[in-house]
């Protein structure tokens, strides 16, 4: 996927709020063939703001592109993968 931490992600304030401390986002990310993402979207979101946080987490990531069968970098989607808050 290339980017292997995700420790910088924010802790949504709705968190805050509702005194969350522990949150698992699933998300699947389409990346171009250049690495950066292109979209992403939630697959699980357990509410209070983490889906959100995730998704703009997400796209500030750098990943591996897909390959063709000459190995050329190609558009593709990942598979779903997990984002975990905690504090």
């Amino acid at each position: 996927m290339g980017s292997t931490s995700w420790d910088d992600c924010d802790f949504p304030s709705e968190a805050d709020v509702d005194q969350v401390d522990l949150a698992k986002v699933t998300v699947a990310v389409t990346v171009g063939s250049d690495g950066a993402p292109k979209e992403v979207r939630v697959v699980k979101n357990p509410g209070h703001g983490f889906g959100r946080a995730a998704r703009s987490c997400a796209l500030r990531k750098k990943y591996d592109p897909a390959r063709d069968r000459e190995w050329r970098p190609v558009l593709g989607t990942c598979p779903p993968f997990t984002v975990k808050f905690e504090r």
